[in-house]
């Protein structure tokens, strides 16, 4: 609690002051299950317990309704591409071009931005979660397209 004149000022439970925390032992503790889950290779999405309302990214309270009832929730790990672009210069140490950034809409309703990898994607296909290992860290979700049963793109 921090001391405003005499009285103790209330913070929500989530509010931290970058002071107030360590960041190399404890991460960011609203993003700290994403994480988590990305070490089991599961992609983890925050759902608001009073309207149902799916987010990403982690938030401490609804984006919706302002609850803060937010639960996590197990994306199923499908999506559909709703923009892609590719990326023929090199910005980023690690990132050889060309490469394929892309805003996937989740069958869930959020939408975050990836890479798309192990093929092209087009804007309205369908691409599935599959993760980047990362050195030392968890494992980050990027997409690639999803095949059909008759082994097409």
């Amino acid at each position: 609690m921090e001391l405003v004149g005499r009285h103790f000022l209330r913070r929500p439970r989530w509010y931290l002051l970058v002071t107030e925390f360590d960041w190399q032992a404890d991460g960011d503790p609203t993003h700290r299950p994403f994480w988590e889950a990305a070490t089991r290779r599961t992609l983890l999405i925050q759902q608001c317990a009073d309207c149902d309302q799916y987010q990403f990214y982690a938030r401490p309270f609804c984006i919706r309704c302002e609850s803060d009832a937010i639960l996590w929730s197990t994306a199923c790990g499908t999506a559909t591409v709703y923009s892609v672009t590719t990326v023929r210069k090199q910005w980023v140490p690690g990132f050889t071009p060309p490469y394929s950034v892309a805003i996937v809409e989740l069958d869930e309703g959020p939408r975050l931005l990836t890479n798309i990898i192990n093929g092209d994607a087009s804007i309205g296909d369908r691409v599935r979660v599959v993760w980047r290992e990362r050195t030392g860290l968890p494992p980050v979700p990027v997409f690639e397209p999803l095949k059909s049963e008759l082994g097409e793109a």
